[in-house]
């Protein structure tokens, strides 16, 4: 069914390598490891060696709004969706 669109669209398949999912959501995916080897009878210390940049606080002024982030912080440009 991939291979139909692919050629029907004429696209291009993008290998998005298998850690992809896994950045998007850094916090889960830490939390999913974790369980999984609690599961396998391991104890689990969490010690950050230095503070994730998708985890780092955003500037002063800028609000978390609901919905999807912006991604000016992780572009490092500043941002245009400040809320004052």
């Amino acid at each position: 069914m991939i291979a139909y669109h692919l050629l029907r669209d004429r696209g291009v398949c993008r290998d998005l390598r298998g850690s992809y999912y896994d950045s998007l959501h850094p916090l889960r995916t830490q939390n999913r490891l974790i369980r999984w080897l609690e599961r396998l009878g391991l104890q689990v210390i969490v010690r950050p060696t230095q503070p994730a940049p998708e985890l780092a606080t955003a500037p002063s002024g800028h609000k978390r709004r609901r919905g999807r982030p912006c991604k000016c912080l992780e572009r490092r440009i500043d941002c245009k969706h400040m809320h004052l």
